[in-house]
């Protein structure tokens, strides 16, 4: 155990891990084990991952002038092909016409939809995408678009 956790359904806090780890930590080797009285060895578990990103109008295509941001949560699982998400935004310039995760691109480039996202704010579902939707790493992105910004 590098670093026990408080009792409860939120964990909170900070992990101030010696400069040793960092590496394994950044690699995606470190994990969260979760412990029940049914299962002492551990019940949940998770790899530790840096897949929190940041919501802006700077990442469009063009010059985009607005206010807005936002971020969003992701979780990955390549065995059973589902991307888990918490996006949320806030101060659009209009209203949210609609919402896609696009196709593999960096920023400031256009790609087609792969996944049309909830209505809501904030956009919490799990996509159960196919083998051949898989791709490279930090490639594939979110869209939100407004009345006054139509492609986002």
């Amino acid at each position: 155990m590098k670093h026990p956790l408080d009792p409860g359904a939120l964990k909170v806090g900070a992990w101030n891990y010696p400069d040793s780890e960092e590496e394994r930590i950044l690699a995606g080797l470190a994990y969260v084990n979760i412990h029940t009285d049914e299962f002492p060895a551990g019940e949940i578990r998770g790899q530790i991952t840096n897949n929190i990103t940041f919501r802006d109008p700077s990442q469009e295509p063009g010059s985009v002038t607005s206010s807005g941001h936002g971020l969003g949560f992701f979780s990955v699982d390549s065995v059973l092909l589902n991307l888990g998400y918490h996006i949320l935004y806030r101060s659009l310039t209009s209203a949210e016409t609609g919402a896609s995760i696009r196709d593999y691109a960096p920023p400031g480039m256009n790609a087609g939809v792969l996944h049309a996202l909830p209505s809501t704010n904030p956009k919490v579902c799990l996509w159960d995408y196919s083998s051949a939707e898989a791709g490279p790493a930090n490639q594939v992105y979110v869209n939100v678009h407004t009345e006054n910004h139509p492609v986002g």
